[in-house]
């Protein structure tokens, strides 16, 4: 059976591991493949072996580059080393899908390790070369907004790079963490993985002895002078392992809306005012959202949502716009934030 280009592909991606710390060169993979098949993908029986070894190599190393431009998830290249290693992400590491993006959108580059910052930029340069500038003059009319009105927060590249290995290996690291109240302490957690929202970058983890057994989120700019422990992973064993787990735990808990653990599953009621509302047919807060008219300028809305920090701020950022109708608790809670306010105003 001959091992066409297609076959040569999966069996390098075989033999390629998960995991960047035993990235392979084009040499180490043909010495894998064996001489008898490579001398197939040659379709040429009367070379020597080295001959074949090296024309191999070369076309192994094309594959793999190929590779690497045009499916980033597959397969990334380690360009500092000499010669280049290849290697594979872990299915649940964002890396790869940040390299891709970054093609369009530069300003993610605050997001990426530093190794993966340098693999894109090269992959960006030889992209350009390849195609010409003029195909890629489209990537200069993206421009990404903010998502509020606060600009995105810097993140050291010492930071990035610590916790990034940290994920990536699955060890426990230790930081210097500032507070919402602007206290500063030292914990130790073992990571679940990277969240991104909005401009931030948060650490999705939990910390060492804590009473919560589900972790939480750290953001990024926040941690300082990161340290990769010694401590025995054996003690971070119950975190489940298949692939979509770690996505599936953040959707369902909900992390980008920073709720936690106590966070409720409430019915939700708002009354809008002066026409507001009408919005959120297309941007939905539930799956189960139903949206009610009751005239040319009110409507009721209804959504099961978890009670967290982000649905507070959602509200009384409508002002006077919006009325909490139901659940009681929550009313009571809004009406008591918004006359401490009007006490602070008057």
């Amino acid at each position: 059976m001959e091992l066409n280009k297609r076959k040569l592909e999966q069996l390098l991606l075989q033999l390629l591991k998960t995991n960047k710390e035993v990235a392979k060169s084009a040499g180490q993979l043909a010495d894998e493949i064996g001489i008898e098949q490579l001398k197939r993908y040659t379709k040429n029986e009367n070379v020597s072996d080295q001959q074949v070894k090296k024309q191999a190599q070369r076309r192994i190393q094309r594959v793999l580059d190929e590779l690497a431009e045009l499916q980033p998830a597959q397969v990334l290249v380690r360009y500092e080393q000499v010669p280049r290693t290849y290697y594979r992400q872990p299915a649940n590491d964002y890396g790869s899908l940040l390299q891709a993006l970054f093609g369009v959108n530069p300003s993610l580059k605050m997001h990426l390790s530093p190794e993966a910052q340098e693999s894109a930029s090269r992959l960006q340069n030889k992209t350009s070369r390849q195609q010409g500038l003029i195909s890629n003059q489209w990537q200069r009319k993206i421009y990404v907004g903010r998502s509020g009105v606060c600009y995105r927060a810097q993140i050291d590249n010492d930071v990035i790079a610590e916790v990034y290995h940290a994920v990536d290996a699955e060890k426990f690291i230790e930081f210097d963490y500032l507070t919402s109240t602007g206290k500063a302490k030292r914990i130790e957690v073992f990571p679940w993985g990277i969240l991104l929202k909005g401009e931030n970058c948060y650490l999705v983890a939990n910390a060492y002895n804590s009473q919560r057994e589900l972790p939480i989120t750290y953001a990024m700019h926040r941690i300082k002078n990161p340290r990769i422990t010694t401590r025995s992973t054996f003690a971070a064993e119950g975190m489940p392992k298949d692939e979509n787990h770690f996505q599936r735990f953040c959707q369902e808990r909900q992390l980008d809306l920073f709720a936690n653990e106590d966070s409720a599953e409430i019915v939700l009621q708002l009354r809008f005012y002066n026409g507001k509302g009408r919005t959120l047919q297309d941007t939905k807060l539930s799956t189960d959202q139903k949206i009610e008219l009751l005239s040319d300028s009110e409507c009721r809305l209804t959504a099961t949502v978890k009670d967290c920090f982000e649905l507070h701020r959602f509200i009384l950022g409508n002002g006077d716009d919006v009325e909490v109708e139901a659940p009681t608790e929550l009313r009571k809670l809004i009406a008591e934030k918004l006359k401490n306010a009007q006490n602070r105003y008057s």
